[in-house]
């Protein structure tokens, strides 16, 4: 269905095309080309003319100049420190730029999957309960995001089965951003969300495994981040256009609890969201 939807829609292929520009290639290709050619590149090229400088010297009756002798025993320092300048000045700035850009063009992606989705015309945004709820709706979701990728983080501290824990909690998240667009577009609350996702959790710890496994890969943090960034806009699309005719139901787990129970403390100081009860979740149905 992504395929055919990119096929379809010249401006979801045009904004895709863009991404995979942006990130895959200004960011993650330029990255491995200085990590795996550039550098060892560079640092054989300064143990080379180490060499040829003490040669030369060696031919004018002189002394070995400290500077060879620094190239000669630092070279692979220096390559690193030209490598951390290069992520610093060059990628650190451009991976910066892409954020917002990236936030459009999926926006972009994910209305052209609505459309191809054939629901109800017009309802991007449900206004039944108000310009005000569904802002308030919106904050509380930026807040659970934010709350629950700290909590994904540190699983990492966890001995022995950290990673495994990490897995989990990346595949749901990656999940929940993916479903995002198309659950705010059909007026699904937050409560809602969340319950559908620890009730069906294999579903989703399933859909959002490739992005799980991405953010994972030993490369840059930036490098991985852009990564993912030119996969995302696929699982938006499959998420969009999914329509789960029966959802096997199994025994909740309560992996959003901690992470809810941080939100209603922020929301219970903050007036505009203390309609928020994340603890009232109805239960989710098709």
């Amino acid at each position: 269905k992504a395929v055919k939807l990119f096929a379809k829609s010249t401006e979801a292929r045009e904004r895709f095309r863009k991404i995979f520009i942006l990130n895959g290639v200004a960011i993650v290709g330029v990255d491995l080309a200085f990590s795996f050619a550039l550098e060892p590149l560079l640092r054989h090229g300064l143990r080379g003319f180490s060499r040829v400088l003490v040669v030369g010297w060696q031919l004018l009756g002189l002394h070995q100049p400290q500077l060879a002798e620094y190239l000669e025993e630092d070279a692979g320092e220096l390559a690193v420190t030209a490598l951390t300048a290069f992520r610093l000045f060059w990628l650190f700035p451009t991976f910066l730029a892409t954020k917002p850009t990236n936030m459009v063009w999926y926006q972009g992606i994910a209305n052209e999957a609505y459309l191809e989705s054939k629901q109800k015309p017009g309802s991007f945004m449900n206004f039944s309960r108000g310009p005000g709820f569904l802002i308030s709706d919106l904050i509380y979701s930026l807040l659970l995001s934010m709350s629950f990728l700290l909590q994904t983080t540190l699983t990492l501290l966890i001995p022995y089965v950290g990673s495994t824990f990490y897995f989990f909690h990346q595949a749901l998240l990656s999940s929940l951003f993916s479903f995002e667009y198309s659950w705010y577009a059909r007026g699904i609350i937050v409560s809602k969300r969340v319950a559908m996702l620890q009730t069906n959790w294999p579903y989703y710890v399933g859909f959002g495994a490739p992005l799980a496994l991405i953010s994972m890969i030993r490369l840059s943090a930036m490098a991985s981040s852009a990564l993912y960034a030119v996969v995302f806009p696929l699982c938006i699309v499959g998420a969009t256009l999914t329509r789960l005719r029966r959802q096997v139901e199994m025994k909740p787990i309560p992996i959003f609890s901690l992470s809810l129970r941080c939100c209603d403390t922020i929301a219970r100081r903050l007036p505009f969201l203390m309609h928020r009860k994340s603890s009232s979740a109805p239960k989710p149905t098709n």
